[in-house]
């Protein structure tokens, strides 16, 4: 071989290498970007929920109702029922043994709730889990009362994006 031939295949070898490092650093990139604005989605929507459980609370608590188990969970079940979900996510309240869900969300993940499969709140965290439905980004925010006692867990649920399939060229 000819210095020219090795130079040109060591020049289109670099070259190949440095397309691919560009390659991974964009799919990392827009992974990131994507787990982040789903992260955005369950922090505000998690945050609805909660003002709006907690309203419910403090009106029960305002008529001198008891805040007992069971009027958690009608407060839960009256927040549930007053608050708009949408179809990207699942939001459950779990008062003690019981766990509340929204009537919208995907349906694989309301599936998995109706069989008793959810991921456990792990209440104060971010994170991602896995389950039957695939990855999941879950956000359990604690409910607490005005001496800091756990009264319950918002939870929001939203699946994980998946990156499309790889189109077939003609």
């Amino acid at each position: 071989m000819t210095l020219t031939v090795r130079v040109v295949v060591r020049s289109l070898i670099v070259m190949a290498l440095v397309i691919a490092a560009v390659c991974i650093l964009i799919f990392e990139i827009v992974t990131v970007w994507g787990r982040s604005e789903v992260d955005r989605i369950a922090q505000d929507e998690a945050e609805r929920l909660v003002a709006t459980f907690s309203a419910e609370i403090e009106e029960t608590a305002s008529v001198g109702g008891p805040l007992d188990t069971a009027a958690l969970v009608a407060n839960g079940r009256e927040a549930l029922a007053s608050y708009a979900g949408g179809p990207l996510h699942l939001a459950t309240i779990s008062v003690g043994d019981t766990r509340l869900r929204s009537d919208t969300g995907p349906a694989s993940l309301i599936a998995l709730a109706n069989s008793g499969r959810l991921p456990e709140p792990e209440p104060g965290l971010l994170r991602t889990v896995a389950s039957d439905a695939g990855s999941l980004r879950s956000i359990d925010v604690p409910v607490q009362d005005d001496a800091g006692n756990d009264l319950a867990v918002v939870s929001v649920l939203v699946p994980q994006m998946r990156p499309a399939p790889p189109r077939k060229s003609c």
